[in-house]
């Protein structure tokens, strides 16, 4: 009887000791890294943008951007901001009718998420946002969205383009073009209206016969010229015609044509509009 007891007390023991030995066989030797990957697996995948196409790959953005902005208590902001590939910046601005004193900054900006759109940082508030345009930057508000008002469409920069080669090296070279005839009629005035030309930006600066001038001037082939951003000092004046009739000569202008030393403007082949010799 005894015997019969150890016996299957052993047994008993040989088949626990089987059971263990099996269970080890069939546990699956990468059930931990099965794991790892379950939980891995389990965890929600991080959504990543389709690349599709917007300002940051469609356009060719960097480059040198200038124009006058609006401005609270002044005639207006004289902005350049140039954007490089590395993603920084510089940003040079000037108020109107003030001392003419430069404020430069410089940093890098961001992207946003649609890739339409930047913002400047390294900058006191960091809240400057532009869109990015085909050749233009809309400054946005310090939310980044489109900013309304009377003055919504002057919130824009241009793109300086590069002038073109068979534009006449003269117009760049003369320090000053003075307005010697306005819509036919002589100008004769010591304190008349001149302008100075840029080539290395496309910057036009000037004087109307009472404010200070400053925007772009763009040359085309083909003899094509326009004026772009064109504003000025807002002084109180004795009389302030014929200058705001030269602006309103510069808006209109297409074309020019470069008569020896007279520079003179037209609207297509009508009469010429203004002329202004070299000084």
């Amino acid at each position: 009887m005894k015997l019969l007891n150890s016996y299957n007390h052993l047994a008993r023991l040989v088949t626990v000791l089987l059971l263990v030995l099996l269970g080890g066989c069939n546990a699956d030797p990468d059930s931990e890294e099965s794991n790892v990957a379950s939980s891995k697996t389990s965890e929600p995948a991080i959504d990543q943008p389709a690349r599709s196409h917007n300002s940051s790959n469609s356009l060719t953005w960097e480059g040198s951007y200038s124009g006058v902005l609006p401005c609270a208590d002044c005639p207006g902001i004289d902005t350049n901001l140039v954007l490089h590939r590395d993603n920084t910046f510089s940003l040079t601005t000037r108020y109107l009718g003030e001392d003419d004193k430069l404020f430069e900054s410089s940093g890098t900006f961001r992207w946003n998420e649609a890739g339409t759109g930047i913002r400047l940082q390294g900058l006191p508030d960091n809240s400057i946002h532009y869109q990015i345009g085909e050749n233009q930057l809309i400054q946005l508000d310090k939310q980044g969205q489109r900013i309304t008002g009377d003055l919504a469409d002057q919130y824009v920069l241009k793109k300086k383009l590069a002038i073109p080669d068979h534009t006449p090296v003269a117009i760049f070279d003369a320090p000053k073009w003075q307005l010697t005839e306005l819509l036919g009629k002589p100008v004769t005035s010591p304190e008349s209206a001149w302008l100075t030309f840029e080539k290395q930006d496309g910057r036009v600066t000037g004087f109307g016969g009472c404010n200070n001038l400053a925007g772009n001037a763009v040359f085309d082939e083909g003899g094509k010229l326009h004026f772009s951003q064109m504003a000025g000092t807002r002084k109180a004046c004795p009389d302030s015609t014929r200058e705001m009739e030269f602006l309103q000569v510069l808006r209109s202008t297409a074309s020019y044509r470069l008569d020896d030393k007279t520079l003179v403007l037209m609207h297509a082949k009508m009469a010429p509009l203004a002329k202004l010799e070299q000084r």
